[in-house]
């Protein structure tokens, strides 16, 4: 898939592998405390999450890298039941990588994913997909806004 908002230059992006995870908590957990103050995940909880049948670490998720390599965003879509007219977007980027583009760029691989269960749902069903924030964080309130997902 081609996103039409590229990354900057030098990150990359990529599936996930189970060999991710601590990276990728540690990062949901950096996001977290910068957004509520708070940690919010577990290492057995996202682990639970990836495992969970029907959800493909190869298909539904992304990792993007700084070009020094430094996991600094991670999406997913949540495209799982059988007729997925909801799909969930969800995703963090680092609190030092804002503003460069990568949230934008993983909404496009996001919702390019998304596009791709239409043959699953009913000719007369309505797709949309469904992402959040938490109310008053501004970065992710403007990101989604920009996205036109407001």
């Amino acid at each position: 898939m081609t996103a039409k908002n590229p990354l900057p230059e030098g990150f990359t992006i990529r599936p996930a592998t189970m060999d991710d995870l601590e990276e990728a908590v540690d990062l949901f957990n950096l996001c977290s405390i910068e957004i509520t103050g708070e940690r919010g995940h577990s290492h057995s909880e996202i682990e639970n999450e990836w495992k969970t049948p029907g959800f493909s670490q190869e298909t539904d998720q992304r990792l993007v890298f700084s070009p020094e390599g430094k996991m600094v965003g991670y999406t997913e879509a949540w495209t799982i039941s059988d007729t997925p007219v909801h799909p969930w977007i969800w995703g963090r980027v680092h609190p030092d990588y804002k503003g460069l583009g990568i949230g934008t760029h993983m909404l496009d691989w996001a919702a390019q994913r998304v596009s791709q269960v239409v043959e699953k749902v009913p000719p007369d069903a309505r797709i949309t997909y469904r992402t959040g924030t938490i109310e008053g964080h501004a970065p992710s309130n403007e990101l989604l806004r920009n996205y036109g997902l407001d």
